[in-house]
């Protein structure tokens, strides 16, 4: 299995993010999904969940579209201090022809749906998740209002975002002469909810990458559109759904308003849910080495690749996957994909911290997973022999690092276990091993991380 379906349908916390996703769309509830800003393997994610809806209600059209096929917002994330030029002569005719993933147009075909569920096998549903198209094409296909527009404009409000996407479900939902009928003054929300003959009802809209300069003007739309549809709804007695949307964003802030489910990612996606991926695809890994070291290399790796990825899965798994030169050098490996790798989605993954960073995290996972494995096979040596470890801290004045007297030889540190070998009995074997585990516990103690060749060493020299 592929690391994204791994990741999505086998990891506890994504697992159930996208089963809650698919309830609230099963559901038609409009809701608002916080994603991390690199959110891992977008595209399977967008695929599993659709797949799942249409498997529950293969009726109703599900439509994945990037924000900015809407508006022109500034690339990025969108903080709201400026935005594009709208090209000259933009007219509503661009904006609905500018290639939608899934859109639907009453204009194809008699009530058809352009483009539902079943139809994306695989690039066109995915390919909406990966629409970080070049400034000038997202220019060239923003409904910037365009059914106004008379030449270059720039947006400057959110009144004007919000009737963006008004536009964008008139000019998309419903026919031409629902569209010839609407008047400014009617206001798109209301003309939306009190108008029967539109798909509204049979789709469900899917925007991804919604800046946060968007989130209120559109949360607010789609908050209105709702409590207008419900008042019509009472008045004219009809029956069905009105029209509902998830927004994808990276925004962080709460934009809870009434009749809006929210959701985020980060109640889902834990650091739990990275260690679980990486630690089940690190026992896949075809390493070398003797059984005993392999054993031990499998979670150091996953925990390496956890601490030198961070929060990002992707890039963590991309480094799992080159588990023999990050074993033999992370920080190489590390620069390298940083330079050359991509995610998923096509974009590079973030800058490789600097190589100090890169060594104080790797001594960091050694610590965490080497450090406690020394001192287990030091008190299994002591164990091993017990008696006479007794009898030479009964007979003789030994200290420890404090200058502290030991009187339980469980207290004996490898530095006194070292100078005490004869005492000790210790056999041939383990006097090398001995030798290993002392240099490599002082090197932790001292901030230095051991390269591969003193891991595998160390490994192959067990002291229990």
């Amino acid at each position: 299995m592929t690391d994204d379906l791994f990741f999505w349908q086998q990891i506890p916390g994504a697992a159930r993010l996208a089963a809650r996703v698919v309830d609230e769309i099963c559901a038609h509830h409009t809701v608002v999904l916080h994603v991390p800003e690199r959110l891992p393997w977008s595209a399977a994610f967008h695929e599993l969940v659709a797949t799942a809806v249409h498997r529950r209600e293969a009726a109703r059209s599900l439509e994945l579209l990037d924000a900015y096929e809407i508006y022109p917002f500034e690339e990025g994330e969108g903080s709201g201090l400026g935005f594009t030029e709208v090209p000259s002569g933009g007219s509503a005719a661009e904006a609905s022809n500018a290639g939608t993933v899934m859109g639907s147009r009453f204009d194809e075909g008699e009530g058809s749906v352009r483009g539902t569920v079943e139809a994306f096998s695989g690039s066109s549903f995915a390919g909406a998740s990966n629409a970080r198209t070049s400034m000038g094409a997202r220019s060239a296909s923003g409904t910037t209002n365009a059914r106004n527009a008379t030449g270059g404009t720039r947006a400057t409000n959110e009144q004007e975002i919000r009737d963006a996407f008004g536009d964008y479900l008139l000019t998309h939902f419903c026919r031409p002469e629902v569209q010839d009928g609407f008047r400014p003054a009617l206001g798109y929300d209301g003309y939306l909810a009190a108008c029967r003959d539109t798909t509204l009802g049979a789709s469900y809209l899917w925007l991804t990458d919604v800046p946060a300069v968007a989130m209120n003007p559109w949360t607010a739309f789609l908050s209105d559109y709702q409590a207008a549809f419900q008042a019509a709804k009472r008045k004219q007695k009809f029956a069905g759904d009105g029209f509902a949307c998830l927004l994808e964003t990276t925004a962080t802030e709460a934009f809870a308003k009434k009749g809006i489910v929210e959701l985020f990612a980060s109640d889902y996606l834990t650091s739990y849910d990275s260690y679980t991926f990486l630690f089940f695809r690190a026992g896949e890994l075809p390493l070398q080495g003797t059984p005993a070291a392999v054993s031990y290399l499998r979670p150091y790796l996953a925990e390496l690749a956890r601490n030198l990825g961070g929060d990002d899965v992707e890039y963590s798994a991309a480094l799992l996957k080159e588990s023999a030169r990050l074993l033999e050098d992370p920080v190489a490996t590390c620069q390298r994909l940083a330079s050359e790798g991509t995610a998923s989605d096509g974009r590079p993954f973030p800058p490789a911290p600097d190589a100090a960073v890169i060594r104080r995290r790797t001594w960091a996972t050694q610590i965490r997973l080497v450090f406690p494995w020394l001192e287990e096979q030091r008190i299994a040596f002591l164990d091993r022999h017990a008696a006479a470890a007794q009898a030479l801290v009964t007979s003789r004045y030994i200290e420890n690092g404090n200058h502290e007297e030991i009187s339980d030889y469980h207290l004996l540190e490898i530095g006194n276990i070292s100078c005490c070998k004869n005492d000790l009995e210790a056999t041939e074997r383990e006097r090398q091993a001995i030798d290993l585990h002392r240099t490599a516990r002082n090197d932790l103690a001292h901030l230095a991380p051991l390269p591969l060749e003193k891991l595998r060493d160390l490994y192959a020299h067990p002291l229990a």
